[in-house]
């Protein structure tokens, strides 16, 4: 498995490709990172914690909020 810590390379990673494309869903950063889905899902969920992404909506989708603190 990956590390998906916050402050991972893994996790430095995704967070570029989701400031740079405005979204996120688990199967597309599983796509692009080339992880398993519970990773991605994890991954997100800390986003999410950071306040980077939004709680899922009714059908699943999130928005990107803005930056977490590693941009400030």
């Amino acid at each position: 498995m990956a590390d998906i810590s916050i402050g991972s390379e893994q996790y430095r990673t995704a967070r570029e490709l989701i400031l740079e494309l405005g979204a996120v869903s688990p199967p597309w950063l599983q796509q692009q990172r080339r992880l398993i889905r519970d990773e991605a899902t994890r991954l997100i969920e800390r986003m999410q914690g950071k306040g980077l992404v939004s709680p899922p909506d009714a059908v699943g989708r999130r928005k990107v909020l803005g930056v977490d603190e590693e941009d400030e």
